[in-house]
């Protein structure tokens, strides 16, 4: 039987970077000491700076999507060196940014990163803090409309990439066949001034709340460094806009100055309607996202142990995980496939779900699992009508658990 065991103080480093760079970056972090680095395929995206550019598909370059799980203490010297060997400091170079984990649970055989007694960084990096991801998971025909609005409102060209959704319709039968388990979860990581604009114009381009629109959340970052460029076009100036927005950033000491409201209504509102707080205090501890990493043919297993455990829905990305040689008994590095298995969940069901998942594991001896927590901040996405209602507002058939 798969034995589990429990470890607190770890947090997830994710770095969205072209594909020129992301090998030397897994390299740094098994040369840092990480035993193991989940890689993506992805896509960026730039939107040309001519008006003619609604009429042309956005660009989407190639990228790579780079998961580990770090231990606190060496958090800040990962980040830094990725800086460094990414070349963070460059226009469009990428972004590396870091969310603590509640609580991680994983198999024995499972590669874990341990603290060393070099940890720490030399501080010489300003990295910034009071950051937000925000998540859209949606069909693919909706994600060049999301992408648009999250640049124009104020976010960087979102990272992309394909993934596989299950949910309410594992459960009509035959009818499943009309609809398409393909979709696209769309990241981008903004400065928490600007979180509500780029939140709410995602929602409105896709209509999230709507039936079959699919689900978009919020999720505070740590710590981070994003260097992602958004527009591309011919140079007629000196810099371009990011490059001025950064400088000007650094000049304010923060970025208060871009906030464009022309009402401020405080934390109990917002001029957009799905953007409403509802009465009496919040919970931000409500909603949580449960990820599970797993190796790609034991997926559907698990997945299915989430959905019978309660799950409201499900999304599934997959890539490889590399390994360093240590952890090889042939002294060669291996890459394998594995699944990322992600649901957002009230707080009340996330003991039942990770039982659930954690019991087919044990009792079908699955190896390599990992589970880890992190706190969600806003969600909205399609309920239907439940005869209590949970922590949030219901707003025109949709469901809003905000900040």
């Amino acid at each position: 039987m798969t034995a589990f065991r429990a470890i607190e103080n770890l947090s997830s480093v994710t770095a969205m970077l072209p594909q020129s760079t992301a090998g030397r970056v897994v390299e740094e972090v098994f040369n840092r000491g990480g035993h193991g680095a989940t890689i993506f395929n992805a896509r960026g995206t730039l939107l040309r700076d001519h008006w003619i550019q609604r009429l042309i598909p956005v660009m989407s370059p190639v990228m790579r999507y780079v998961q580990v799980l770090v231990p606190d203490d060496e958090v800040d010297g990962l980040i830094e060196e990725i800086y460094a060997v990414g070349g963070l400091h460059r226009p469009g170079a990428g972004a590396v940014f870091t969310i603590p984990c509640e609580e991680v649970i994983y198999s024995t055989d499972y590669p874990v990163w341990s603290p060393s007694s070099s940890s720490g960084s030399n501080a010489s990096l300003n990295i910034k803090e009071n950051l937000t991801a925000i998540y859209c998971i949606t069909g693919r025909d909706e994600i060049e409309a999301i992408s648009r609005a999250a640049v124009q409102a104020g976010g960087h060209g979102p990272v992309v990439q394909l993934c596989q959704g299950r949910g309410l319709r594992a459960g009509l039968g035959w009818l499943r066949i009309t609809s398409k388990a393909n979709k696209e979860v769309l990241a981008v990581v903004v400065d928490n001034t600007d979180a509500d604009n780029v939140f709410d114009a995602i929602i409105r381009a896709g209509r999230i709340g709507s039936p079959g629109r699919g689900i978009a959340y919020r999720i505070p970052v740590q710590k981070g460094v994003v260097n992602l460029t958004s527009v591309y076009g011919h140079a007629h100036q000196a810099a371009t806009l990011e490059q001025i927005v950064t400088a000007i950033d650094e000049i304010k000491g923060d970025s208060h100055w871009r906030d464009q409201s022309v009402i401020d209504l405080g934390r109990t509102g917002k001029v957009a309607g799905v953007g409403l707080a509802p009465k009496g205090p919040v919970d931000l501890r409500d909603y949580v996202s449960l990820i599970c990493v797993v190796p790609r043919e034991h997926m559907d297993a698990l997945m299915e142990a989430a959905i019978q455990a309660g799950a409201p829905g499900i999304n599934v990305v997959y890539g490889k995980f590399s390994e360093t040689e240590k952890s090889t008994a042939a002294g060669v590095s291996l890459t394998r496939e594995r699944g990322v298995l992600r649901t957002i969940l009230p707080r009340a069901r996330l003991d039942g779900v990770r039982r659930g998942i954690v019991d087919t594991a044990e009792l079908s001896e699955l190896p390599e699992i990992c589970l880890y927590i992190q706190s969600v901040s806003r969600v909205v996405t399609y309920l239907p009508e439940v005869r209590k209602p949970l922590t949030g507002v219901r707003y025109r058939g949709s469901f809003v658990a905000s900040d």
